[in-house]
């Protein structure tokens, strides 16, 4: 790249993306340019930073969700089944919850540790196998970040749920029953895949589970940072009812967002109208 630009010394302007190996190309073979950004890269910066943003505001997020679902904020504090107490299958899930996070937790410090003590990257990537991404994050952050949410799997019993709730709100709520109606409706599934589908209506929400019904299609947990990015840059008439109640709640409760939004939005404005 270099060598060709030297070869035109007319040059005055070179727009490029943000890799590093273009600008030191640019510098190299044409120091008398000046070297810009397109509207495209320039709506890229602006947006991972707000992703950025938003992936050190996890309190404020959860707390939003949690508020509009009505959802308690640990499964401890689940309301309590009939025993007054969890379940064994609901605990192990708890306890298999809280063990990944301690892991992620100890991951994390122990990355931090190999990489004050001077060990390189790739190193500290096979010691401890991990990917060299996530070693990279890890060390951007003070504190561990969030984990990723695991993404569901389409199962065949996803066809059957809206079914299934209606049954359910009706106080339908026999497993061995319901397998027999929706395996004659189709269903290929097994009568203990049912009974775990089940569960978390049964015991955490009892009565309540029609509180859950948007859930479906956030698939029972916060949006990532990325998401709720696309969310507060888009337009709000594309937005399904629990994203805006979803927005509405954040924005209240952390005006920081609500200016982040807004400062995105009048950047935006002024790229795409040319407003120099």
């Amino acid at each position: 790249m270099a060598q060709w630009l030297k070869k035109h010394p007319e040059i005055e302007i070179i727009s490029r993306d943000r890799a590093g190996c273009y600008a030191a190309g640019a510098k190299a073979g044409a120091p008398q340019a000046l070297q810009v950004a397109d509207r495209f890269h320039l709506l890229k910066n602006l947006l991972d930073g707000l992703e950025k943003f938003l992936s050190r505001q996890t309190e404020s997020i959860n707390t939003a969700f949690n508020d509009i679902f009505q959802l308690p904020l640990k499964p401890q504090n689940y309301p309590a089944s009939p025993a007054n107490k969890l379940t064994a299958a609901q605990q192990l899930i708890a306890e298999q919850k809280w063990a990944k996070r301690a892991a992620h937790e100890r991951h994390f410090q122990e990355v931090k540790q190999l990489f004050q003590q001077g060990v390189p990257i790739l190193r500290i990537s096979r010691q401890l196998k991990m990917s060299r991404n996530t070693v990279k994050k890890f060390l951007k952050y003070e504190s561990a970040p969030p984990r990723q949410p695991h993404r569901q799997r389409f199962s065949p019993i996803h066809r059957f749920v809206p079914y299934l709730r209606q049954q359910w709100t009706q106080g339908k709520r026999n497993a061995r029953k319901l397998w027999l109606e929706i395996k004659a409706q189709g269903y290929p599934g097994a009568e203990e895949t049912l009974r775990h589908f089940l569960q978390k209506w049964r015991s955490n929400f009892g009565d309540k589970v029609q509180i859950r019904a948007a859930l479906s299609e956030c698939k029972g947990r916060a949006p990532s940072a990325k998401n709720i990015k696309w969310l507060l840059f888009g337009s709000n008439n594309r937005n399904k009812p629990w994203e805006t109640e979803f927005l509405e709640q954040l924005c209240q409760n952390n005006p920081e967002i609500a200016k982040a939004q807004l400062l995105t939005k009048e950047f935006h404005q002024l790229i795409m109208s040319r407003q120099d």
